[in-house]
């Protein structure tokens, strides 16, 4: 039914995949040791896991760094333990970690004992405080401690450069983040992407007050959810392209003049992908409307296919 489609949608917004929320899961391997990430106490440095809030908030502040809270079950969560095993325990992660984030783990643990002790009582209230349902589940705030700029879970695949997006959308939150983004961007560009970043927050905004509203299932909310549907993903594709020219301009005034071409070609292969992208969703969406076989939607399936074909080979340089 329309609600429960709904009611499905507005969970997966907020947490992406399910993580480990029930108490009556089976558990992961029980571990007797630690994971590491919380395993640092003290002498907090950017990239490396603590559990001392207080102390990361501190460093954070005089780093004008934004803070990634990390609640988890070290010994019985499995995606917890994927975290930990496939993101946080990566290179790319670890580089990436040590230039941009102050990390927090919040430890949940059923079969070993967490310590300090104190540390037990204050994680339940940050879970209240943050209204945390499921494990593991991620908390960005801002280099002041108290701002949050994002809430999410964890979501597939479960590698560092999906992580990392994840992170980067929260940073850009941030009005440091954004006015450097935009200075990357010309001024034209900059302009487009203000009014995409609008755009889109506006028919979030939209779409979540109108679930909010529990609408009932007649034709014409059919209509508009299938409109969100399709609105919102257009919007974000077009912020996230324009984020991703920013980010090719920024790197390229960073590097050696030798360097340029590279970038440039970077840039060229974005756009090819993307045209690439957009030849495969073109296909697959028309396959997922089970067109009936004829003369006609068979040189419908030849034209996307040979358009698909085209920009696989001009991405390989053919």
């Amino acid at each position: 039914m329309m609600r429960r489609a709904l009611a499905l949608l507005l969970a997966a917004m907020v947490w992406g995949m399910s993580g480990c929320a029930g108490e009556g899961e089976a558990p992961a391997e029980n571990k007797s040791e630690q994971t590491s990430a919380g395993t640092v106490a003290s002498g907090v440095k950017p990239g490396e896991w603590t559990m001392d809030l207080e102390a990361a908030k501190a460093v954070a502040a005089e780093r004008d760094l934004p803070i990634l809270l990390w609640f988890t079950g070290s010994d019985w969560c499995g995606y917890c333990q994927a975290m930990e095993r496939d993101v946080f325990a990566r290179e790319e992660w670890e580089e990436y970690a040590a230039e941009t984030l102050i990390l927090v783990s919040l430890d949940f643990p059923r079969f070993t004992k967490l310590e300090p002790a104190e540390y037990r009582a204050r994680n339940e209230r940050l879970k209240s405080k943050y209204e945390v349902e499921g494990l593991p589940t991620f908390v960005v705030l801002d280099s002041d401690g108290k701002t949050v700029l994002s809430k999410f879970g964890v979501s597939e695949p479960i590698e560092p450069f999906s992580f990392i997006k994840s992170v980067g959308a929260a940073r850009r939150a941030r009005a440091k983040e954004r006015d450097a983004l935009l200075g990357s961007l010309g001024e034209k560009e900059a302009a487009a992407y203000k009014a995409s970043l609008v755009s889109l927050t506006a028919a979030e905004s939209e779409f979540n007050a109108w679930l909010a509203s529990r609408p009932q299932r007649t034709p014409e909310n059919e209509v508009r959810f299938n409109d969100y549907m399709k609105r919102i993903p257009v919007l974000k594709a077009q912020l996230e392209k324009r984020e991703l020219e920013g980010a090719v301009r920024a790197l390229a005034r960073q590097q050696a003049a030798g360097d340029l071409a590279v970038l440039a070609q970077a840039a060229e292969t974005l756009e090819k992908l993307e045209a690439l992208r957009s030849a495969r969703d073109d296909l697959a969406n028309w396959l997922l409307g089970m067109p009936p076989v004829t003369d006609q939607t068979r040189k419908r399936y030849l034209a996307l296919k040979r358009a698909l074909d085209e920009r696989v080979r001009a991405l390989r340089g053919e």
